[in-house]
């Protein structure tokens, strides 16, 4: 099977979160005994350091079996399809959140304020249309997710659903992210990733922020966090919508940045009239983005001279 540009990149960036989640004895191992070239460069972080490995491989039978190995229940498709099954957004990153009936209304809370940032939170009650078959829709949610959240209420422990529903996330090998709302991590949860609830009326808004926070920054979900910022970025809705989406996108850390991504990012500039029209201080968004990828990357500044530049301003 040869495989297309855009294809390579979602099994690099699938193969290099999960990798980066494993001891560097464990990483080296499984890169070399693949065929995966070493290199002479520097690197940042893990992630950096196993993706750099990635590209210089012309081997697409390696990197199909690197995947096949470390996804075993899932698909080539899966990896390489913005449309893969399940209940998800286009272009978000697919968070699955495992809650009980009592927290119900807290998580579809919690969703409203993910959407905005870029997240498609899997809430099982609220999703669910009623024609179908509610435990097929769960498990092919589970199967297609990104990663998995837990809001840990008190009656947490005592559903055999949110147990079964953690193991399964546990047996793909993605994040599981712990909320502490009520009750702490217990079992097989209590060495995951953990989070502090909030019993507050600002609970939705901070307990959103608190996974966004631990989603862009683990090893194992920030490539696919770092995609879907652009995404929601290309698709601001608003001038308010533009500034708040440039903010986030400007926090992407420079091994993120993808060809794709910053095509994506700076012909929204052009064709999305909220960006277009918007500004920062001032200044047109677009040319803001320009200007600072320009710096992160070390490109030539003429790509920014004219960003922003539109002759049907209306003002």
């Amino acid at each position: 099977m040869a495989l297309t540009p855009g294809e390579r990149i979602s099994l690099i960036k699938g193969i290099s979160g999960s990798l980066a989640a494993e001891s560097w004895t464990d990483i080296s191992l499984t890169l070399d005994l693949f065929g995966i070239p070493e290199f002479d460069d520097q690197w940042t972080d893990d992630y950096d350091y196993i993706s750099r490995r990635l590209r210089q491989t012309g081997d697409d039978g390696a990197l199909l079996g690197l995947y096949a190995h470390l996804y075993p229940d899932a698909t080539v498709e899966d990896a390489t399809s913005d449309a893969a099954p399940g209940p998800w957004g286009e272009g978000f990153f697919r968070l699955f959140l495992s809650h009980t009936k009592a927290s119900k209304q807290l998580a579809g809370k919690i969703r409203e304020r993910l959407l905005e940032q870029g997240i498609d939170a899997y809430v099982a009650h609220d999703l669910i249309e009623p024609t179908k078959e509610w435990m097929d829709e769960i498990e092919t949610a589970l199967r297609t997710c990104d990663a998995t959240a837990a809001i840990l209420s008190e009656d947490f422990v005592g559903s055999q659903w949110c147990d079964q529903e953690i193991g399964i996330s546990i047996g793909r090998r993605i994040l599981i992210i712990a909320v502490r709302q009520g009750a702490d991590p217990h079992g097989f949860i209590s060495k995951f990733q953990a989070v502090p609830g909030d019993a507050t009326p600002l609970a939705p808004e901070n307990i959103a922020t608190n996974l966004r926070e631990t989603l862009v920054s683990h090893d194992l979900t920030k490539a696919k966090m770092a995609a879907a910022t652009v995404q929601v970025y290309a698709n601001s809705g608003s001038f308010d919508d533009a500034r708040a989406n440039l903010t986030r996108v400007r926090e992407i850390p420079k091994p993120l940045w993808t060809n794709e991504m910053i095509d994506l990012a700076e012909k929204a500039g052009e064709e999305n009239v909220d960006l277009r029209h918007g500004d920062w201080y001032g200044t047109p968004i677009p040319q803001v983005l320009s200007e600072y990828l320009d710096q992160l990357l070390d490109r030539p500044e003429a790509a920014s001279a004219n960003a922003g530049a539109d002759d049907d301003i209306p003002f």
